[in-house]
């Protein structure tokens, strides 16, 4: 049985894997990315700055932008 490229997993840069890794892969990505968040959402592998947002709101993460109002 072959394996397509549908099956294949993406590794991402910062490694995120799931639930119990997502809290710090999101502040880094963040981080790095200068608060963009289009920018951090490709870090860490997510299809869109909409979902990462989401994660964010999830976890209230807020990045600095949001802070310093």
């Amino acid at each position: 049985m072959s394996c397509g490229s549908a099956h294949r997993r993406a590794i991402p840069r910062f490694g995120f894997d799931g639930p119990v890794a997502q809290l710090p892969y999101l502040s880094r990505a963040l981080e790095a990315s200068n608060g963009n968040k289009v920018e951090a959402a490709k870090l860490v592998g997510l299809p869109s700055y909409q979902t990462f947002t989401n994660w964010l709101a999830r976890y209230g993460i807020k990045n600095r932008k949001e802070e310093n109002g």
